[in-house]
């Protein structure tokens, strides 16, 4: 697989030093494709990952657990008054970045609706896209998401047609646990219309960081 050009070049010209570099330079041609190969390998091990973690998805059950920090790479903010046109140029940029080819990412993009529209029922008021994202990313608009205690919930269905009844579901959670929110709510679709075009099974998640109202608390979280 040495370059026909390459050898008879080395054939006018042959010596030990000249064989040296003509295996040298094949051998660090082989050193990329197998990275390249590595990499893709790695981008398809993500996907497969997702696919289970969807099979596995336990769906309409509220879970509070310690999440560690997370980086995640956040857009440019959306305005009211802005065009649907408007924003898809938004999440299109933001996308050509977030899965550049060296940067594949397990998960698909989300929006943040702010905390304080999201407990006003004011649920389609995006504020950004947002794309979780590994600590080598590195760019202007990424932003750490701190660790701490997550509620979290999975549903089936569309997030504009089902987003009333989940919403019913985690205020009577937090009302009854003693919680209040302390960040801006994350949405993110599990399964979309890359995986299914059957509306019904779609699966999305909310997801947000709470705090106990009580010093101690007496009880688990109740369901």
């Amino acid at each position: 697989n040495i370059p026909i050009q390459d050898i008879k070049n080395y054939l006018q010209n042959r010596n030990l030093e000249n064989f040296e570099q003509i295996i040298q330079e094949k051998a660090k041609e082989c050193d990329r494709v197998i990275a390249e190969t590595e990499k893709l390998k790695t981008s398809l091990q993500l996907s497969l990952k997702a696919i289970e973690k969807i099979r596995q998805t336990r769906l309409d059950q509220i879970q509070l657990n310690f999440q560690e920090e997370k980086l995640l790479y956040l857009s440019e903010f959306l305005s009211e008054n802005m065009t649907m046109r408007d924003r898809i140029k938004i999440l299109s940029r933001h996308n050509q970045t977030a899965f550049s080819p060296k940067h594949f990412k397990e998960l698909t993009t989300g929006w943040i609706v702010n905390k304080e529209d999201f407990f006003t029922e004011k649920f389609n008021k995006t504020q950004q896209f947002f794309t979780p994202v590994s600590p080598s990313f590195s760019k202007k608009h990424s932003f750490t998401r701190p660790a701490g205690l997550y509620l979290t919930l999975r549903f089936e269905g569309t997030y504009y047609q089902k987003i009333s009844a989940a919403f019913s579901k985690i205020e009577n959670f937090m009302q009854r646990n003693h919680l209040n929110a302390m960040s801006d709510v994350y949405v993110f679709p599990l399964k979309n219309h890359w995986i299914t075009e059957d509306l019904k099974t779609y699966i999305n998640q909310i997801s947000f960081q709470v705090e106990s109202t009580d010093d101690m608390p007496t009880e688990p979280p109740q369901d």
